[in-house]
């Protein structure tokens, strides 16, 4: 039997810290931490113990010892082995990730140059898309993602065609609730291995969210990609947010 003391230390070891020593990829978010290539997990300490919660899954929520059961695949002891070993501490953690944290973020999306800019190239990725090379583009949406023409156009959507070293990729724009544009994701037509398939332009706002036809009283729907947000406000019009 594994003693209480032990499981104890291992809840309050340092998760992002022993996940980092495991290969994942773990990145600093604001005072927290979240996975590099899913931005809907996040890594945080409460009342002296890791917990991480995964908002893509349903909110799925537990402790550190629960993380590396359902998702790195160990048994309750070499989790609690893996967790309870580990010298790592807040500060050595807080230490090694600072240097991959922006020494200042940039509120760019407000300025009028990222604004302007913005705005032109959202308005040529509309035309490449509606454009003769943008048909199998354009197919995709419809057919693939269900989207109809009124609601592409509508929703200020685009491609921009393989350029030099750049991808083609679709232009998925992103707004505030006064209308505001605030960020431009770009999905990739391709990508590899170790690339991202989304990634965003620079100077956008990479966590606000998108809210469509969202009002008080209304019931919401929350998900983590715009595109089928974009589908589901296209199907179910104002009676959901």
């Amino acid at each position: 039997m594994i003693p209480k003391q032990q499981i104890e230390a291992a809840k309050q070891a340092n998760l992002p810290e022993v996940l980092h020593s495991l290969g994942k990829e773990i990145v600093l978010s604001g005072a927290n931490f979240q996975s590099k290539n899913h931005d809907s997990l996040k890594f945080f300490r409460q009342n002296g113990v890791w917990l991480y919660k995964w908002w893509s899954r349903n909110g799925e929520v537990g402790d550190g010892i629960q993380y590396l059961m359902r998702h790195c695949f160990m048994t309750f002891p070499e989790a609690v082995a893996a967790l309870s070993g580990s010298p790592f501490t807040q500060q050595k953690a807080t230490t090694q990730y600072q240097q991959h944290r922006p020494i200042s973020e940039p509120q760019n999306w407000k300025t009028p140059k990222w604004q302007t800019e913005s705005k032109k190239l959202i308005q040529f990725s509309q035309s490449c898309l509606f454009g003769p090379n943008g048909k199998e583009r354009l197919s995709y949406l419809v057919q693939e993602r269900g989207l109809q023409i009124g609601t592409i156009r509508q929703r200020c959507l685009g491609w921009l065609p393989l350029k030099k070293q750049m991808l083609s990729k679709l232009v998925i724009p992103s707004y505030d609730s006064r209308g505001n544009l605030i960020r431009i994701r770009f999905r990739m037509d391709k990508s590899g291995p170790e690339q991202e398939r989304y990634r965003i332009s620079k100077g956008s706002n990479p966590k606000a969210p998108f809210p469509l036809n969202v009002a008080s009283g209304k019931p919401i729907m929350i998900l983590e990609s715009e595109l089928d947000a974009i589908l589901i406000a296209q199907e179910v019009g104002d009676h959901v947010g």
